[in-house]
């Protein structure tokens, strides 16, 4: 399971076909206080093996018509992708394989994890510094650098922004254009900075990559 709750002592083992052990232990010494409150089930089912089974299951055929509705037929895959229990070519090439030369069907998921590959990079060249503004404001709007109450809570009083929140906080992920208009609401409506809202929602999104 993917779990929030404190890491449990462990001990080495072989996985996912590497050549040397994963020193869980020490992971686990790392992981030491990074996390409140007791182990529990997680959000859902972590390892390679339920990635494995959800690429098996994805057949992206209506993914570039529907990708940015709330409801769309997304893979499921990003938390698995984030934490490193498939990588971006292996999902590539297993389509691939599953379907051959379709355009119709790969072209659009495809160009997603051209997009994430590619974002990977920028941050593993950013790094930290991806918290700050890399460039010079375009508008220079004076903003607040805070978490709202509310907003933490979800509970600002709009249905929108609280339905969006109770996603965010329940099930640690949100819809690509749902993280756009939070986004907006955020930094244009509530004029905060946008990087308070950066971080409040690596704190809970699983597929979240934090530098």
């Amino acid at each position: 399971m993917i779990t929030r709750g404190r890491p449990g002592r462990a001990t080495g083992a072989y996985e996912w076909g590497m050549s040397r052990p994963i020193a869980r232990a020490a992971i686990a010494r790392l992981l030491e206080g990074r996390f409140t409150g007791a182990p529990g089930p997680g959000i859902v089912r972590g390892g390679r093996s339920e990635a494995l089974r959800l690429l098996e299951a994805y057949d992206p055929s209506g993914y570039g018509r529907g990708r940015n509705h709330l409801r769309g037929p997304g893979s499921r895959l990003s938390p698995y992708l984030r934490h490193g229990m498939v990588s971006t070519v292996e999902v590539r090439d297993r389509l691939r394989e599953r379907f051959g030369a379709d355009a119709a069907r790969l072209d659009e998921c495809f160009r997603q994890l051209a997009w994430r590959d590619f974002f990977a990079k920028v941050l593993a060249w950013h790094g930290r510094g991806l918290e700050e503004d890399i460039e010079e404001p375009k508008h220079p709007v004076p903003r607040e650098r805070r978490l709202p109450l509310d907003i933490a809570e979800g509970n600002t009083g709009l249905p929108g922004v609280d339905g969006m929140l109770g996603e965010l906080y329940s099930r640690g992920n949100l819809n690509n254009h749902a993280r756009l208009w939070f986004a907006a609401y955020w930094c244009q409506f509530r004029g905060l900075d946008w990087s308070e809202g950066a971080m409040q929602f690596r704190r809970f999104k699983l597929d979240g990559d934090t530098p």
